[in-house]
């Protein structure tokens, strides 16, 4: 499957605006259910901006290929805890992806793993490690990401920063360098 969507993308039969689509439909249509026990493949495909009237052959099956892996992801994390830290991964991922910093094939093999159980999604238990017992409420991951980036701006290099930056990039199949 992985191979299928990357090779449609490299050769151009999908193009950046669609996967691009294809990525954020992913990441944005879990927000429209409770939990993970209900989405379905058509779910994603119904959703695409540019429509899967546009898919066809090969190019349509690696998509939908795509979307069942990320149902199974969503049945493997559909209680509401982890359904709700899967967002929150995903929508980093995205933002990852989009910054160069997440490849597609890692990202894949992240939502494979997951899906299957050979990895797990990143917990926290924020007031500890940021010695903040009143955070806001719903402080998340992504929340965590863009305090460490805003850490980084401020104080490059900071140790403490960069370890959980990096630590937090592992988790969620960055492949560092």
């Amino acid at each position: 499957m992985k191979e299928q969507l990357i090779e449609a993308c490299a050769s151009g039969r999908i193009t950046g605006r669609q996967l691009d689509q294809i990525l954020e439909t992913l990441a944005n249509g879990l927000l429209l259910y409770d939990d993970g026990s209900a989405i379905t493949a058509e779910d994603f495909l119904s959703r695409l901006e540019f429509g899967i009237s546009s898919l066809e052959g090969a190019e349509l099956a690696a998509v939908r290929a795509f979307y069942e892996l990320a149902v199974r992801l969503c049945r493997r994390f559909q209680d509401e805890a982890g359904y709700g830290t899967l967002q929150d991964c995903l929508s980093l991922q995205l933002d990852l992806w989009r910054a160069g910093l997440l490849k597609l094939e890692d990202w894949i093999s992240w939502m494979e793993q997951a899906a299957d159980g050979g990895a797990a999604l990143p917990e926290y238990d924020f007031p500890k490690l940021l010695q903040q017992p009143a955070l806001p409420e719903g402080f998340m991951i992504q929340d965590f990401h863009d305090l460490l980036l805003d850490l980084l701006e401020s104080q490059p290099g900071q140790p403490w920063a960069v370890q959980q930056r990096n630590q937090l990039y592992e988790r969620l199949g960055v492949v560092l360098q």
